[in-house]
Order: structure tokens, then C-alpha cells, then sequence
């Protein structure tokens, strides 16, 4: 599981009317929808998807590389066993 910060990409369903902010296509209430918090905008499926699995591609990169940097780390401090 990824983390989940305030300002993250996220996939929701629309309580109000909005409009794509790339095609400008209209959401109705009840649909899904990408939400960027950063710039407040919202995107359709269809323009968001990409950014979107984009973003949680990177995201997902980085935590399995935080987690095995971890792991070196405490590999690498470890006492070495005697004999």
C-alpha cells in the first residue's frame, strides 16, 4: 500500500457539477473523476487517466525503493556474526 499525503492525485466521485479542466466535457454529479488538490482542478477519465497512472507509478517506485534502502541500511549496520 502506498502512502497517502493531502496534496496526492486522487480518483473520486463528483457530488457537483464540474467541467474537464483539458476538454472541458461536463461531469455530472455521481461520476468518477481524477482530483488534483495542488492546482485544484479536475480532469475526465479519459484526460487524467495517464498523469494519473503516471503518478502512482512513481509513487510506487519510490516507496519499494525507500523500503529496500531501508533494509541495505540496516543489512549494511549490522554486527557481523563471530565464529
Amino acid at each position: 500500500m502506498t502512502r497517502r499525503y493531502n496534496n496526492d492525485q486522487s480518483e473520486l466521485v463528483v457530488k457537483w457539477q464540474y467541467n474537464c479542466s483539458t476538454c472541458g466535457v461536463k461531469l455530472p454529479k455521481d461520476v468518477n473523476a481524477y482530483y488534483l488538490p495542488n492546482s485544484k482542478k479536475m480532469y475526465c477519465l479519459s484526460c487524467g487517466d495517464e498523469d494519473f497512472r503516471q503518478f502512482h507509478s512513481t509513487v510506487a517506485d519510490e516507496d519499494k525503493y525507500n523500503k529496500n534502502a531501508i533494509l541495505l541500511t540496516a543489512t549494511h549496520n549490522a554486527t557481523p556474526l563471530k565464529n
